[in-house]
């Protein structure tokens, strides 16, 4: 007998409670939140509008920011 499987493991993770974490913070402190969980390999933010400098924060209510989570 023969058996085959492929799953995709992804870390258990809450989408709500990174938001929660990140919210109101710089893209750059996100990227570094997000990448010291164990199990991500790569953190993508956009933020639109794109805002200059100082302004280009995440949104500081936690639903306003929508968290993706997928298998490369």
């Amino acid at each position: 007998m023969e058996v085959l499987f492929k799953a995709n493991l992804l870390p258990e993770v809450k989408p709500e409670e990174i938001a929660a974490a990140i919210k109101g913070k710089y893209q750059k402190f996100a990227e570094d939140y997000l990448t010291s969980i164990r199990g991500f390999t790569r953190a993508v933010i956009v933020i639109k509008p794109k805002l200059p400098g100082k302004l280009r924060t995440l949104p500081r209510i936690g639903s306003r920011i929508d968290v993706i989570i997928s298998a490369e």
